[in-house]
């Protein structure tokens, strides 16, 4: 229910565009994601990627729904983890607002929910312990970075977790720090393994070059300084309170001292804040995007479901599973929300997009050489979005503004391909400092400004 809104949207998410148009997958060749490059062979049914949405979208809730299951089993593998209170705890998960960029990709959604199971599925041999354990780590880390490499951060979270509740419970400390190492070791095996073999070094808009301490610092930062801005106080609130339910439970009615239970729970849950963003903050130029960032939903379903293990039986019980149950509520509003949100936003976009498209359609070229239109500005949000989005900073940045001269290429992708435009030639604001001398204004109208130098054109969004 709570995606319902946002497959009703249809949208193409960015470079959805292209991929629709041109049926390449890519994720390989640009992002060393083979795993998923394979994969979407199958889910298509093709080597063309054709438009199969919204399969794909169904696709990732299934394995958003098993990842979740597997990890309520991790945590409370003897107890009512399959509870109503544990399924509200775990819906950050999957449906955190950091995710929902994920799902927002028709093509690359499977993948990502893919590395999330990936990321949990070890945990089910936690009790065997020895090279099971190892190894499963390691398979694991291995398809979640050729898949989709923010959930790098889940597995060590969640091994932290699951280590921290079986001490609590009465398992010997030595026990619970071998596991953890058995786990540690598979993932940097196999995190060594890409980095050296398999790896593909990169330089866009992120880059896989180390940085130092410095650098990682100021980008901890950045990445919790947009904690703050995107999320509503609210949530933030509901967050706040639920891992200090989590920190009372863990500190009482368990099988050790309170003092060093309290210190263990407050140490657990600083160190996982920064697990929660994965290996980005390590990179010279991580990705700041919200679907670099669902690892803090991870997060927030450990906690939740933390609180609602160790408080169970206990006279604050209903603290965790009433916050559990209310942040569970506001994710899938906002959820329904940012659907029927992007919905709006498509009808503006292709309403502005129209607009350029019979706009330049009426020029006719004076030369051989076709016309180079060159566009300026940005069609923004549809008004009504803008009114949603006003204070909610998350909101502003999911939804994509996909007609922008300053946006290359995804600010024309369209244009130029779905519109059969032949002859036409479309560029952005920046193309080859282009001296705007000389143009002369052939029209204007409520939307756009359409000036002309020979067969060169700019057409200026307003």
């Amino acid at each position: 229910m709570a995606l319902s809104a946002l497959v009703r949207a249809n949208f193409y998410y960015i470079d959805d565009v292209r991929r629709a148009f041109d049926g390449y997958s890519g994720w390989g060749d640009q992002f060393s994601r083979y795993l998923s490059d394979f994969l979407s062979h199958f889910v298509h049914a093709s080597g063309f990627l054709s438009d199969v949405s919204p399969l794909t979208t169904l696709v990732a809730v299934a394995l958003l729904v098993a990842a979740s299951l597997v990890l309520l089993r991790a945590l409370d593998p003897a107890g009512g983890g399959y509870s109503p209170w544990c399924l509200a705890a775990v819906v950050p998960l999957g449906l955190s607002p950091y995710f929902l960029e994920c799902l927002s990709y028709k093509y690359d959604a499977p993948y990502m929910a893919l590395s999330v199971l990936a990321s949990v599925a070890p945990l089910l041999l936690w009790g065997r312990g020895g090279r099971w354990l190892t190894v499963a780590s390691a398979v694991g880390a291995l398809a979640m970075l050729t898949t989709y490499q923010a959930s790098s951060g889940i597995l060590p979270m969640a091994a932290l977790f699951r280590a921290a509740l079986d001490w609590r419970r009465g398992a010997e400390l030595r026990e619970a720090l071998v596991r953890v190492a058995l786990a540690a070791a598979g993932y940097l095996l196999a995190a060594g393994a890409f980095y050296l073999f398999l790896m593909r070094p990169v330089d866009t808009y992120v880059s896989s070059g180390v940085a130092d301490p410095a650098a990682i610092a100021q980008h901890y930062a950045t990445y919790l300084g947009l904690l703050v801005s995107d999320l509503k106080d609210g949530w933030l609130a509901v967050i706040a309170a639920m891992a200090g339910a989590f920190v009372l439970g863990f500190a009482s009615g368990g099988g050790r001292g309170r003092a060093a239970s309290l210190l263990v729970a407050v140490a657990l849950a600083a160190a996982c804040l920064l697990l929660s963003f994965g290996l980005y903050p390590a990179l010279s130029d991580p990705l700041f995007a919200p679907r670099a960032m669902y690892g803090f939903g991870a997060l927030v379903a450990l906690v939740a479901v933390g609180g609602v293990v160790t408080l169970r039986g206990r006279v604050w019980a209903w603290a965790p599973r009433a916050l559990a149950a209310v942040l569970a509520y506001c994710f899938v509003a906002f959820a329904l929300t940012y659907g029927n949100a992007l919905h709006l936003q498509g009808e503006w976009e292709r309403l502005r997009r129209d607009d350029v498209a019979t706009a330049v359609a009426g020029v006719e070229p004076e030369g051989d050489g076709g016309l180079m239109v060159r566009l300026e500005g940005s069609a923004g949000y549809a008004p009504a979005v803008w009114s949603a989005a006003e204070g909610c900073g998350i909101l502003q940045r999911l939804v994509p503004r996909t007609l922008d001269g300053d946006w290359d290429p995804w600010g024309w992708y369209a244009l130029q391909r779905y519109y059969g435009l032949d002859g036409v030639t479309f560029t952005g604001s920046g193309a080859d400092g282009e001296d705007a001398g000389g143009y002369e204004l052939v029209e204007r109208t409520a939307y756009h400004e359409l000036w002309r130098r020979g067969d060169d054109v700019r057409v200026v969004i307003l």
